[in-house]
Formats: C-alpha cells, sequence, structure tokens
C-alpha cells in the first residue's frame, strides 16, 4: 500500500470514531427513573399533590347552631321590645325563648338555651316559627308558664332600654337574648358587647333570665 493510501485509511478511521469524554462516564438513562421510585414505597397509591386537604361538615363544627326545620320559610320577623305591647293574659300559643352565648378567653364558644312552651308543640312543627333557630325544647305546665309570663310583663320586659352611649364591651361578653313569641308577633331584647343593656334596666333583664332559666 502506498503511503498516501495508508494516510487517508488512518484519517478516515479517526474520523468514525465516536468523541470521548475524558475523566467521567454519562450515567445511565434508567438512574433518574430510579431514583423517582425510590421515592414512593412499593405497593403505595400514588401521591395527588394537588389534591385538596379534607374539610370538616357543618355537623362537626363545635357549637355549630342548629338547622332550621323549615328550610326556605321566612322567620318571625324581630319585633323591639319596647314596642310589644304583651297581653294581660297570656296567650295560649306563647312560648319563651332564651340563648346566651359566651366567649371566653381562650377557651371554645359556649351557648345556653332554653324554649318554654306548654301547649304549644316544641319545635314547632310548621310555619314561620318553625323557621326559627331550634333551642332545646322544655314543657312547663300551664300554670307554670304562666307564671314565667306574668313574671316578666311585671318586670317590664316592654320597658327595657339599651345604653345609647356608644361605649361598647369586650366581645368576650357576649350576648344574652330573651324572646316571647306569641301569634305572629316575636318580641326580642338583646343585651350585647355593642349594644349593653342600660344601666337602670340591668336589674330588671336580669331578674327575667332568672325567672327563665330556673325552671
Amino acid at each position: 500500500m502506498s503511503d498516501w493510501a495508508l494516510c487517508c485509511a488512518l484519517l478516515s478511521a479517526l474520523s468514525c470514531a465516536p468523541p470521548r469524554e475524558v475523566g467521567r462516564a454519562a450515567p445511565p438513562a434508567e438512574n433518574a427513573a430510579a431514583r423517582v421510585a425510590t421515592a414512593v414505597p412499593s405497593g403505595s397509591a400514588p401521591i395527588d399533590m394537588h389534591a385538596d386537604a379534607p374539610t370538616a361538615s357543618a355537623s362537626e363544627w363545635p357549637d355549630a347552631p342548629s338547622p332550621s326545620a323549615t328550610p326556605g320559610v321566612e322567620p318571625l320577623p324581630a319585633v323591639d321590645a319596647k314596642r310589644c305591647i304583651l297581653p294581660a293574659v297570656r296567650p295560649p300559643d306563647l312560648s319563651i325563648r332564651f340563648l346566651r352565648v359566651v366567649l371566653p378567653i381562650h377557651a371554645d364558644l359556649r351557648r345556653e338555651a332554653v324554649e318554654l312552651h306548654a301547649e304549644l308543640a316544641c319545635p314547632a312543627a310548621g310555619g314561620p316559627r318553625a323557621a326559627l333557630e331550634r333551642l332545646p325544647c322544655k314543657r312547663l305546665t300551664p300554670e307554670q308558664l304562666t307564671q314565667v309570663y306574668t313574671e316578666l310583663r311585671s318586670a317590664g320586659f316592654s320597658s327595657l332600654e339599651s345604653d345609647t352611649s356608644g361605649v361598647a364591651r369586650s366581645p368576650h361578653y357576649g350576648t344574652r337574648t330573651i324572646e316571647i313569641v306569641f301569634g305572629a308577633q316575636r318580641c326580642i331584647f338583646t343585651d350585647s358587647s355593642t349594644r349593653p343593656v342600660a344601666p337602670g334596666s340591668e336589674k330588671a333583664f336580669f331578674r327575667m333570665i332568672d325567672a327563665i332559666t330556673s325552671r
């Protein structure tokens, strides 16, 4: 073979050889897949990183208010106690409701409630009364309910005053609400941190609460 032919053969062989990377070998393609596989134990279900965290239903919330017995029915409109005229004789369909909500410091909200009734079904089976928030029922004799009603009326329920000075109390004070329901009337008075009972009405108001809760 001539020198020229030998030179051409050598140049051809060198141009076809794959280049080499000195000092490091390329990792096999399956290494990345192997690293992902080790992140999830064998037999485990795939993890959905976009899945929403589970949420509690309303029934699992502490102190969740009781639902209305008649969704879609408007409850009786609340009328301020000062605008209510309480009959001298107790109405036969009367119910007296009391609700207290307390917000203790560093503790869960606490609710205390009762609905006093005698002849009337409790909770109400239908109509606007059924749309009111359900409270624990306590059946009294007609004479006992008449006595409570007489105490509220003689203590001046329709004369209760709110403090309108604008001085608010701590939110932890919570609320206290008395409702007298009869016919199509719902007479209400609420003592709250933003609208507390007036000093001149405090004694009568708490006397009424005692008359309701002591039964």
